[in-house]
């Protein structure tokens, strides 16, 4: 998922792990976090920390926000799908990490599904965890 000529890009802290959980998405929202990877954040990168876009979670960690709707994402990458895609809600949240002109991927989460709450937290909690662990060589 890198995109010729950008400053950034792409690592993941743990692929297998981040393309499992891609996996678990509904296809739609694959196609739409494909292009929100690709030409808002990998385009941007920590510009978007100045708006909605890019959270900072504290410690190093950062919340890329996909959403609040699919024309939403469309409109911010300047894209226009070739399929008919039904304007539907999305909120996706990327983990994830910048170092050195790369963007590390630690893992996401589907608040669409999920809401936000217990789970959520327990998602952060697990993306901390893993980049600690990816840190430390552990």
């Amino acid at each position: 998922m890198s995109e010729t000529g950008s400053l950034w890009s792409l690592t993941y802290c743990d692929e297998t792990k981040f393309f499992r959980d891609v996996s678990d998405l509904p296809s739609d929202s694959r196609y739409v976090l494909k292009i929100a990877l690709e030409s808002i954040l990998l385009a941007q990168g920590m510009d978007l920390a100045a708006g909605p876009w890019l959270k900072s979670l504290r410690g190093g960690l950062w919340e890329f926000r996909i959403g609040p709707s699919i024309k939403a994402v469309f409109s911010k990458a300047n894209f226009r799908s070739p399929l008919p895609i039904p304007n539907t809600r999305i909120l996706i949240r990327v983990y994830c990490t910048f170092r050195n002109r790369q963007i590390m991927l630690v893992g996401l989460f589907d608040k669409q599904r999920y809401g936000s709450g217990k789970r959520q937290a327990k998602s952060i909690e697990n993306a901390r965890k893993q980049l600690l662990t990816f840190e430390t060589g552990g």
